[in-house]
């Protein structure tokens, strides 16, 4: 089951920004400083190596959202509910969703409308339905393992944005910072459920085999997110393990959490 985007407005607490370019195909995570002519905001590519981390299935949301030139516009309803009705034409069918991880210095907010990110939202959400993680209450913990260029033409001209390949390498409970679950936990998919095969892709640049991202090696976070990035990491990171005698996992598989 997809998202479907088939309300609530801005406003409310403002959560620090994770911004996906689909015409660069990059992850940037963005931070704002004040400066000597007011705020300063610069974004910081963390595209690679492939950056993981928790995405929050219990909070998010679908609706209507304007990137207009000043703060973005959102009529956003938690996902499951009626899409309220478009605001205008300029707003465009998108989502928001809360996603958390050290390589984000904590919890962040995560929105699109371009159309190949949602294709890329709805077949992580197929994936996480499917799972009986998921049923349990877990959120994902996802990779961004790679993009798939997608061409389109119109007046005469082609363009190329590129589709995020997210796969689950595991799994977490939601964090308090996270607020409160709005969106319940999916039913348990019965015994002889078949998952709907996905077409094979090959992204356009092959995963690479990293160290997991939540482990207990301390790391230096930007300025004010310090203390924040250290609570995080500490909820997220994984239980010490024994040392396995087996080999390592070949590239391209996930990294043991």
């Amino acid at each position: 089951m997809a998202l479907g985007l088939t309300s609530s407005s801005s406003g409310g607490d403002f959560l620090p920004l994770a911004i996906y370019d689909a015409r660069a195909g990059r992850l940037f995570k963005i931070e704002r400083s004040q400066g000597p002519d007011g705020w300063m905001k610069e974004r910081i590519d963390i595209t690679s190596p492939p950056p993981a981390f928790a995405f929050d299935m219990g909070s998010i949301e679908v609706g209507w959202i304007w990137f207009s030139l000043g703060a973005p516009d959102f009529h956003m309803v938690p996902f499951g509910a009626d899409l309220p009705p478009q605001p205008s034409k300029d707003h465009k069918k998108g989502f928001r969703a809360k996603i958390a991880g050290k390589v984000l210095d904590g919890v962040r907010e995560f929105s699109q409308t371009a159309q190949c990110v949602l294709a890329g939202i709805d077949e992580l959400h197929e994936a996480f339905i499917a799972a009986p993680e998921a049923a349990a209450g877990k959120i994902p913990i996802v990779r961004l393992s790679g993009t798939l260029p997608i061409m389109t033409r119109g007046g005469g001209q082609t363009s190329t944005n590129y589709k995020p390949i997210f796969d689950i390498v595991g799994w977490t409970d939601r964090l308090p910072e996270m607020g409160n679950r709005t969106v319940p936990p999916p039913l348990p998919m019965p015994s002889n459920f078949a998952q709907r095969p996905v077409a094979p892709q090959q992204p356009q640049q092959p995963p690479q085999q990293v160290e997991p991202p939540w482990d207990t090696t301390p790391a230096t976070p930007p300025r004010a997110a310090a203390a924040r990035a250290q609570a995080i990491g500490a909820k997220l990171a994984p239980a010490p393990k024994a040392a396995a005698a087996a080999a390592p996992p070949p590239p391209g598989m996930p990294v043991d959490w």
